[in-house]
Parts: structure tokens; sequence; C-alpha cells
């Protein structure tokens, strides 16, 4: 090569001296030098090592990477030696070290080193060592700095060329300009040498050029065209013929006349009128100097009207003698518009005097050129033919570094692992090999690490592979063809062979293959796709093993367990605010060897611990807490957030108990019960009309009776009704019996994450274990049943003043505003249910089965430390009064609650109810100041300025929220109307926050009720849904997903009325109600297509609960289409509507008037009507 020339032989075999004469032993950090002093004071120098040195991740936002700098790491190696100047240099930066170790620097060389790398210029990925040496661990230990300076930049600015060919393509020429803007001599030589290697066709580096034998190209700068005057500064006008065969003697006139002729051309006639002539003395003087390769800068003046008349008038002139033009070059303004200009500019040319080719003369752009300004000329469309591009090149201005680092894994034959809490920084221990997988089409699937001593992989032979660290992600790959990455470069004292450094030409033809063999969705710009890297089997035992091994045990002080006594025991942190680790103890006092299963014989994790002693727990201890803990991708993302608490709980608890050197004390109490199995009584089956299956075998087309008599072949068919069947798996290759298994073991731990979600932790732990029983190799499924036994051996014994309902209610600070859930009897019908309150205000809910208002907003004491909120006062049973009568004007303010609570409120601004104040808050819409009299609550106001009513929930004499949900009347008609208006503060009796509290209460309570129906509690998930409704009935998707859970709350039912329920026929408490008196067949078909457009799955956000309630329609309409046919007479409605869900035992509703059924259709109407 050109720079072994001009470097000389080292005295490293004949290997060159690196090229940048900076790069010496001393170009590393101070502290490799003191480690390796380190070593040398502990004997450790000798001791075999071995590095890998990788990246992380791809840089540019991409996904690959382009391995650059092999070659400089290899000629540094080969001549590692320190000069005695440089040991004088180190005596005096170390002046504590013993001379015997600066003996030991200057006698060190690399010749005992062994280096394993990929080929340069081939495409790498995360993980995959770029390089491994091996060797004593002090001389590698001084390499560590220089190797990642060497590879660091190159590998990046070859990355980045890589990414700028293959946006430009292949028929583009790409030049790079960056030697000006590059940091530095050497970072503009090294950038000229690694873009050219990227796939860059020409550098302006003249020094890059003779170093390394890359092409160089140039033309000339705005400067040299301004330089002229006009053409009268042309002395020397001759030009010789390219066949020497003629002279012309002035070729400024023959400029002259082409210029003319061109300005005369029809095609060209108008375009342009009198050219710049110095710009014509300048390209013509540069035509003169070099004929044989004319590349003109066109835009110093004006492009079109004289950069590219001026051009193409020497260019012709050229042509005349045999010569031919090398092209233009546009260096600002719009390329895309400037090069489809100019490109029309020439085909005239052509056209018009008959020069074959011209048409197609180069177009080169310029002027801060990247990798998203050339993505944006090939969209918009442009004539560019070749691409000058510097500053964001060499620059690397979309990435600052990319971020290499140099890892040991193995010391002495022991491997080592580098352990992090984020599990990207986690590295692989030992040394090892490295395989490129390639599938039948020639593309790279996946590159494999191995153990050394693994077996490679071989052609046709299935291989599974696994994530380095997620246990869920693994796929079996038959390779096509197997390439092994790391090949030896330097081997130091080894016999193995050496592999020879290729020419930068061979270099570049390796990067230009491997981006071709790539499949095109890993090396697009825009969302591209992550390559596979993965480890063998054995590697990913080995590597969780070690991991295991090497993670470190720790004490974190936490709350202990004192409920027998009220005097809190000091703690050295605060206890972790969480519902999991606030759970009672179990009554036994055998809770905590429950969560470390200690002597559990039925929890998956038996620690197998007979007698219990310290260190017996601590292993427990640690191994829990890195199965549940230091893998979250092993486990259950609800479940693993709280078991880790409860285990640093458990050992805090009995590492007290049991001290260090204390004796074995044996296990002496009862493992906790198995979880509760409920027992469901039977469903009562209907009696159905049976009649012949009207199916046949799709065997041998017989039609069915039992089995098929003709040809005895077994099917499952679906009866639809006495004239559809559908033949489920009547051919075709039965599932494999363990395929149904994992199959139906998937679905029984997808519910019990869905219980877990919904506080059911005995329900989870069943469907956990059930799972287990099903398919026992399920990806995670071990450590979720691990994590959920924690939790219930917690939760086995709770307090008994706990209640369901607020057990999992978020936790607020004291003082604090929260929303918390209370059971709510409506006087109107008797029916309790749970709503979500304000700790401040308790606003009007609505029933959710008559849908009348219940109650009016209330004060509530702010509650003292260790007493609970008082509760909201009980209405009276008595049945409701009328709604009063609208009034002409509308109501100033809300009516007076009937009784306040039996204690005051503390003495505080603003919440007295009987203290009348001016109200703080504005009209939303003129923004004038309300001058009506309020007191704390919500008020109905009329703005004295805009004469809009709005309404207003006053918090204090100081602050006060408009929700302004009802608007402005838009005319005296609309506000004199008291039939638009009828008590509409009592009318729509929920609340909208204008901070968005209402609707993100929604939201929650929305949230719950999907989990509630995962978990199969379609009651409690309609419940929920209702809640969300009264809190922010606009919420979009919730309307849909009430209906969809009424439907399948109406399918519970066991009585003749189902299939109408689910029609919701005759059935005034559901949102759906058909208001069908009499069942026709037309009713009944009208109410179906309506319910169809409604619970379709693509229009509502809980997909599972739509999906099921669509199945659903379509039974009720099979089973209801035959009892009421087509010409059928039209039946009564006679069946119950069902009732609401689970209705407390001991109330007895009430019976509903029919004024507040008037009263519930006038509400509706105008809810809906603003909504």
């Amino acid at each position: 090569m050109a720079a072994a020339a001009a470097n000389g032989a080292g005295g490293g075999g004949g290997v060159p001296r690196p090229t940048n004469p900076m790069v010496t032993p001393l170009l590393t950090d101070l502290y490799q030098f003191t480690m390796a002093y380190a070593y040398w004071k502990a004997g450790k120098h000798l001791d075999r090592a071995v590095f890998d040195l990788y990246f992380r991740k791809n840089p540019f936002g991409g996904e690959f990477t382009i391995f650059g700098g092999l070659e400089e790491c290899i000629r540094f190696i080969a001549n590692f030696k320190l000069t005695d100047m440089e040991i004088t240099f180190l005596r005096s930066a170390m002046p504590t070290c013993e001379d015997g170790f600066f003996e030991y620097l200057s006698s060190i060389d690399c010749s005992d080193v062994e280096v394993y790398a990929i080929p340069e210029g081939s495409v790498v990925f995360p993980k995959v060592p770029l390089m491994i040496i091996e060797g004593p661990v002090a001389v590698i230990q001084l390499l560590e700095t220089p190797f990642l300076s060497l590879v660091n930049y190159a590998s990046l600015v070859t990355t980045n060329a890589a990414r700028h060919r293959l946006v430009a393509g292949k028929s583009k020429n790409l030049l790079e300009f960056g030697l000006r803007r590059a940091q530095g001599p050497d970072g503009g030589i090294s950038a000229s040498r690694y873009c050219y290697m990227g796939g860059f066709d020409a550098t302006s580096n003249v020094a890059a050029g003779r170093l390394f034998g890359i092409p160089i190209r140039g033309t000339h700068s705005h400067a040299f065209v301004s330089s002229f005057m006009g053409l009268d500064d042309i002395i020397d006008r001759t030009l010789t013929s390219s066949d020497g065969s003629n002279k012309c003697k002035d070729f400024v006139s023959l400029v002259q006349n082409w210029l003319a002729r061109i300005k005369d051309a029809g095609s060209l006639r108008g375009t342009f009128r009198e050219t710049n002539l110095s710009e014509l003395a300048a390209f013509t003087s540069y035509a003169l100097a070099f004929p044989n390769s004319f590349l003109a800068l066109v835009d110093t003046y004006d492009v079109m009207r004289s950069g590219v008349p001026n051009f193409c008038a020497v260019a012709l002139a050229l042509n005349d003698m045999g010569y031919k033009a090398a092209g233009i070059r546009l260096d600002s303004g719009d390329l895309a518009y400037l090069s489809i200009e100019t490109r029309k500019f020439f085909r005239a040319i052509e056209e018009e005097f008959g020069f074959i080719g011209f048409g197609k003369m180069n177009i080169t752009a310029s002027n801060d050129l990247n990798e998203e300004t050339i993505d944006a000329l090939n969209k918009q469309g442009h004539e560019v033919d070749a691409f000058g591009i510097g500053t964001y090149l060499v620059t690397c201005y979309a990435q600052a570094a990319l971020g290499c680092v140099f890892k040991l894994v193995e010391i002495n034959k022991q491997p080592r692992i580098k352990l992090s809490e984020d599990v990207t920084k986690v590295s692989i221990p030992c040394k090892k090999r490295c395989y490129r997988l390639y599938g039948k089409e020639g593309y790279p699937l996946v590159d494999i690490m191995t153990g050394e001593d693994e077996p490679a992989p071989k052609v046709g032979e299935r291989l599974l592979c696994r994530h380095p660290f997620n246990e869920s992600k693994r796929a079996y790959v038959v390779p096509q063809h197997v390439e092994e990455l790391l090949k030896c470069y330097w081997p130091g004292t080894s016999s193995k062979p050496r592999e020879e450094l290729p020419s930068i030409n061979e270099i570049r033809s390796r990067c230009m293959g491997y981006l071709d063999r790539m499949r095109p969705d890993h090396m697009r710009r825009l969302n591209p796709t992550p390559y596979k890297v993965s480890v063998s089997a054995k590697l990913y035992d080995f590597i969780h093993f070690l991991w295991l091994n090497e993670a470190p045990q720790w004490r974190v002080t936490g709350l202990l367990d004192s409920q027998a006594s009220d005097n809190p025991i000091p703690v050295r942190f605060s206890p972790v605010e969480s519902p999991w680790v606030h759970a009672a103890s179990r009554a036994n006092g055998g809770r905590w060897y429950a969560v470390l299963a200690a002597g559990d014989d039925s929890a998956t994790t038996l620690s197998g611990i007979g007698a219990v002693t310290h260190e017996s727990l601590k292993q427990q201890y640690s191994r829990l807490c890195l199965i549940l803990h230091l893998h979250p991708d092993k486990n259950s993302a609800a479940a693993a957030e709280g078991e880790f608490k409860l285990l640093r709980e458990a050992w805090d608890e009995l590492s007290l108990q049991h001290p260090p050197a204390s004796a074995a004390a044996s296990v002496s109490w009862s493992p906790p019960p198995p979880p509760h199995q409920t027992e469901t009584p039977p469903r009562p089956r209907r009696s159905k009309w049976r009649f012949p299956c009207p199916g046949q075998c799709a065997r041998c087309g017989t039609k069915y009776t039992a089995i098929c008599d003709a040809c005895n072949t077994l099917a499952m068919v679906y009866v639809k009704s006495p004239y559809l069947a559908t033949t489920i798996e009547s051919r075709g290759k039965t599932p494999r019996l363990e395929d149904r298994g994992e199959e139906a073991a998937e679905k029984a731990y997808k519910l019990a994450e869905n219980r877990f979600l919904v506080n059911d932790i005995a329900g989870a732990l069943r469907a956990a274990r059930e799972a287990q029983r099903l398919f026992r190799s399920l990806p995670g499924l071990a450590n979720a049943v691990a994590a959920y036994e924690v939790h219930a051996a917690a939760a086995s014994s709770r307090p008994s003043g706990s209640n369901a309902s607020s057990t999992g209610a978020p936790k607020s600070k004291p003082g604090q505003a929260r929303a918390c859930t209370r059971t709510v009897q409506c006087p109107h019908c008797g029916f309790s249910f749970v709503s979500l309150i304000d700790d401040e205000f308790f606003f009007g809910v609505k029933c959710v089965h008559c849908k009348q208002q219940v109650s009016t907003p209330w004060w509530r004491r702010p509650a003292t430390a260790g007493r609970a909120p008082p509760p909201p006062p009980k209405p009276s049973p008595s049945p409701s009064p009328p709604p009063p009568q609208p009034s002409p004007r509308p109501p100033r303010e809300r009516e007076t609650p009937p009784a306040p609570p039996p204690e005051p409120a503390p003495p505080r601004s603003g919440s007295s109810k009987s203290w009348k104040f001016r109200c703080p808050g504005e009209c939303g819409r003129c923004g004038a100041r309300y001058t009506a009299s309020v007191s704390v609550g919500t008020w109905h106001i009329k703005c004295d300025e805009c004469h809009a009513y709005a309404m207003v929930c006053v918090r204090s004499p100081y602050r006060a929220t408009t929700p302004d949900i009802f608007g402005a009347l838009g005319n005296s008609q609309q506000r004199n109307s008291s039939s638009s208006r009828p008590s509409v503060s009592r009318a729509c009796n929920f609340v909208c926050h204008g901070d968005g509290r209402g609707e993100e209460a929604a939201e929650k309570a929305y949230k719950l009720a999907e989990n509630c129906f995962l978990a199969n509690d379609i009651a409690g998930a309609l419940r929920a849904a209702r809640e969300a409704q009264l809190l922010f009935p606009p919420l979009p998707g919730l309307a849909n997903a009430v209906a969809a859970y009424e439907v399948h709350h109406a399918a519970s039912r066991a009585d003749g009325g189902r299939w109408y329920a689910v029609l919701a026929v005759g059935d005034p408490s559901a949102t759906t109600s058909s208001g069908i008196g009499t069942v026709t067949h037309e009713a009944l078909k009208q109410q179906y297509r309506r319910l169809c457009l409604v619970l379709h799955p693509d229009k509502n956000r809980s997909a599972a609960a739509a999906e099921g309630a669509f199945k659903l329609l379509r039974e009720a309409w099979d089973e209801l289409s035959l009892l009421h046919p087509p010409g059928s007479a039209a039946a009564s409605v006679s069946w119950s509507s069902p009732p609401p869900p689970k209705r407390l035992s001991g109330r007895r509703p009430g019976r509903r008037s029919h004024v507040a059924e008037q009263c519930t259709a006038r509400t509706a109407a105008v809810c809906s009507s603003r909504w």
C-alpha cells in the first residue's frame, strides 16, 4: 500500500507503523499505567486475560454499523514499544512507582498478544465483539484507550458514509469535501480514508489521495470567477485540438460566436439576454487550462441567466476542438429546481445543434448536504448526478460517538461478568466464537455467539438462538450458510495462521457487498427492523448462572411488623408505600417465612430449609431477589412491581430473629392454606328443541346422524339453527396435544395477570398454577407463580377492618384531596351502589338503577390522624319529593342541602355553607366577574354582562372553576323558555371539573372496568363502566363499552328472557333499550342491526368485550328469529328486566314513581343535547 511505502516497515514483522505518528504507547489514559503498576505490584501482570471490544447501540438511529479502524490497530500493536524518552517522562509523571516497574515497561511488547477481529468493512451489530484481545492483563490494559480511539471514529465515519451511499443510490457519485470542516488535520485525513471505505467515490483531500490512493477531485471556487474583470484579462488565447492536428489561435472569439448562436436559437430564445462577461472570461480561462476536465461553478452571479449559458458556450467551443466538458456544479439555491431547469437547457442545446450526449452533461450539487437533504431531494425529484458532501459527513453531526467499550470477559480461564442495573450494560462473559447464519434467500438472519469449546453451527441443522437477557425471545434457525466472523489478525506466539491486511479498495468492495446482501428492512432510514443478535442455549444458561453467582447480596432495613404494639419501631429507611407492603401479617406468625418460602412445601420456590439459620435465609433471599427483581423481563409486569418489596421486609424481619452465628431453629409454622376454591353452582340447562343435524360430512358428503355412517369420521359441528351448521374441524391436521396445552396455558396465564390487576391475588395464583399444570415450560410462568405466591403469603390474613372498596384506593399525602369510594343507597328505589367521591366535596350522583339524583354536595370534615373520615349522611328511606316546578327564570342558586353534617366543619375560609360571599369566578365567554352571592358548592349562575349561564364549582371565596359544559343560550327566546332549562343544575347531576379531574377519574374507572371484564367479573365491569359514565359521560368509547358490558351481563341470565335481554328488548335499564312494547320480527331485526353497529369490534376500545358481545348478539338473533319468524303476530314482552349487578342483600328496591321516570327522561334529554 501507499501508506506502507510512506511510513516504512516497522518492527512488527514488516507491518508498517501507524499512519498518524502521534499514535504511540503514550496515547492512552493515565489510569491505564496506574492499573498496570497495580497489577505489577500484586504480581498479576502476567495473568492471561481476554477482553472484548464492542458497542452497545447502532449510531444515527439505524440498525447497522460498518466496522473500521482494524488496520491501524494492527499497525499499533505490531510496533508497540516504549522508547527511553517515553520511559523518562513516565518516571517524572509517576514518581512514587518503583524502578522495577519502569524496567518492566521498557521490556514489554505485543508479541504475546493475540487479536481476533471481524474483517474491516463488514456490517456489524451491537454486543457482537468487533475485536477479541488476549494476552497479559497489564499489556492489554495499555491497549484499551488507543484501540477505542482508533475504532470509534473510524467506524462512525464509515457508517455515516455508508448511510449516505444508501440514500443516494448506486448510480450517483459521492465526493467528500470535508477537510476544511474536519476536527483537525488527523480528523480530516481519517475522514477521507474511511468515507472512501464506506462508499464514496473520491475526495478533495490531496494528502489522503497520496497516502491511501484515493481518487481526488476538484474544480474552482467563486473567488476564481470573481477575479476576472472581462475577456481582455485572457492573454494566451490559443488552444490545440485534442488530436494535435489543428490549433485555434483565438479561442475566445470561438466562445463568443457560440454564445451568440445560443442566444439566437429558436428553442432558447428569451431564456436569457446578456450574460456576465467576467464569468465568461473565467470559464474560458479555466477551459484553456483544463480542456479535458472542464467543470464550472455556475452560481456565482445567476445560474440560469448567466452561469449555464456561459458554460454551454465554452463547452460547445471545446467540442469543436475535440474536447468534452465534464459538467457544472451548483453550490446554492433550490438544487432540485435548478438541476431540472439546467437539464432542460442541456437537452435543448442537444436538440438545437445536434450534439449527441450534451443533454446528459454531469450536474454536481453541494451546499451543506446531509442524509436528510439528499432524501428530500429524492422525494422532490432532481437531475443531480453527483453530490459533494463535507460538514455533516466528517463531523458526524447526527451522532457524537459510537460508544465502543473494552470489557474483561475472562482471566486465567475464569469467565468474568460486569453487572448493572441497566440490563443493556451487562457484559457477556467468557471467550466466544461468533457466526453469521444465512437463510434460503441469501440474507443474514442472525448473529450468534457461542462458547469457545462449543461446536460450530452446521448447515441444515436446527439451532436454538436465544436473546442474551430476555428469555421469551428465542427461535430455532436452520441455516443455509454459516460464516464465522472472527479471524486471527495477530496470532502472537500461537501457531494460528494470520490473516493478511486487505487494501483499501478491497475493504470498500467488502463494504458494498455487505450492504447489498443485507435485508432491506434492516437498512432503511425510517423505522428499520432490528437485526437479531443471540447466544447459544449453552452460553445463555452459563450467562445467567454466572449472573446469579456474582450478584452482590445486600441488606435493606425496612418496616418491621409491629401490629401488636402501638409504638413504631425505629427503621433506617422509610417504608415503601405499596398496597402489597401494607398487607396484614399472618395470624400464626409465619407470614415472613411464607414470603421467603421457607418450609412451605406448596411453594414452587421451596427453599428446602429444614432448620433456619442466618446463612440459609440469606441464600434463599438472594435467590428469590435474583429471580424476581434482577430479571424484570422474566416476570409479569404487574406482579413483579410489589413482590421484591415484600422480600426485603421479610428479610429485615427474619434477619433480626436469626442473627449471624445464631443456632439453627426449626421451622415450626404451618404453611399457608391453598387459595380458596369457590364452588360454582351448576348452571340450569335450558331444554332445547332437538332436530336432525343439518350438516353433512366434509369428507364423503353424507348427511349426519350422530357420526358419519358412511366413513365413520368424527367431526366437530356447530349447529346454529335447524337449517344452518358449520363444521369446525372436519378435515385437516388435528393440533398436537402439546400445542393445545400450550394455548390453554397461555389463556390461563393471561387470566392470572388480569386477576392480579383487579387485586384478586388468590384467583391469580389459582390460574397461574393451572397454567403450570397444563404447560409447565411456558416462558415466564414459573417466575410469575413465584411472584403470586409471595403476594398470597403476604396477604393471607388481612385485618378485620379492611374494606375491599378502600384497599385499592390510591394513597395520598395528608391534607391532599383524593378520590375514594363509598356505598350510597338510593332513596327512590332502595338500590345500593358504590360511587367515587372526593375527600373535600361529595357531589350529587345518579343511581345506576333508576337514574335519579341521590344526594347534593356536602362538606366533609378533614380526617384526623389515625381516624377514618366520617361517612356521608344517610339518606332518609322516605319516598322522594316531587321535583320542583320549572320557573320562567333560571334558578339563581342551588337549593340549600336538607341537613348539614352532625359535626360542623372546622373554621376554614370559605368552608361554611351558610356563609355567603361574592362568586370568585369570571365568565368564560366575556371575562366579566360574577356578582352573584354564593357559598361553597356547585352553582348555576347567569353573567350580568353577556347573559350567559354557566355551571360554576365554588371551592372557596378565592377559587372557583367553570366547566363551561352547558355554554351560553343563543337568544332571548331560549333564555326565557322554561322547557329548555328545567332545573339544569339538578338535571345534569354530574360535575365536570375544569382541571380535568373528572375525566381522569372516569379514565381510571374505565380501566378498572376493562380489568374486571378480563378477570371474568362482568357485574363489576358494568358497575365500574357506569360509574365512569357518571363521572365523565363524553369519554371516548365509554358509551359503547357500557353497551357491551350490558350485553354480557344480560347473557348471564338463566331464565327464558336471556336472549331478549341481550337485545335489550323491553329492558328500560339498558342504555341501548329498544323501547319495543310488542315484539315482531321486523322490530327485532331493527334492534339487532342497531346494536351491531354500536358494538362492532372496530368501533370499541374494549376489543375483548365488543367481540364477545357481537357474538352474543348473533346468537340472540338466531334464537329469537326462530321464535318470531317473518309474518308472525306481534307478541308482548312478558319477561322481567335483568337485575342490576350485585344488589346488596337485605335491601328492597322501591318503586319508581311516574314523576321520577319523567325526571329521568328529561335529564337524559338535556344531557344528550348538551354533549
